[in-house]
């Protein structure tokens, strides 16, 4: 497997985790009976903790991720100064045309879920829809669409891309 692939999978493992740690706390909530139907305030709050969870749990795993990249390398090969190390390991994170073209349309993909789950909580919105369906429908759209792109990541990947 590639760096890239690798990479991805970490971050999209993480986004799943995140995007199911809220859902469980929004249900717990729920079932607790501490949400009112239109509290802005609380889904506000709610939603921007999960977002620096989201945040602060990327930045972790990509760190853990890095550190058991460099180890990896470093056992395989066996033992050698660090200076080769770090040459091995920035050959291996090499970005090429290819990974530029899959990452352009990986994101389109994610743009594309993100704006129509944007549109739709407008539709919503003006169907005089609660106000937390709403901020719950952007919520999910834009982490489905985060999703989205990392599948779409790696089905290129595997699949191989063309350039037409």
């Amino acid at each position: 497997m590639t760096y890239q692939t690798k990479k991805t999978m970490v971050s999209l493992l993480a986004s799943i985790a995140i995007l199911i740690s809220y859902c469980i706390s929004v249900s717990n909530d729920i079932a607790k009976g501490l949400i009112l139907e239109n509290d802005a305030t609380f889904w506000a709050k709610k939603m921007l903790l999960f977002i620096a969870i989201g945040v602060a749990v990327n930045i972790i795993s990509f760190i853990v991720f890095h550190i058991l990249l460099s180890v990896n390398l470093s056992v395989k090969d066996g033992p050698k100064d660090s200076r080769e190390i770090n040459r091995k390991l920035e050959l291996e994170m090499v970005e090429d045309e290819m990974d530029k073209l899959i990452e352009l349309k990986s994101l389109r993909v994610g743009y594309i879920i993100a704006s129509t789950g944007f549109i739709l909580g407008l539709i919503l919105l003006a169907f005089n829809s609660s106000i937390a369906i709403v901020l719950n429908t952007l919520f999910l759209a834009f982490f489905v669409g985060g999703i989205s792109e990392g599948f779409t990541n790696l089905f290129f990947y595997f699949r191989g891309i063309r350039n037409a």
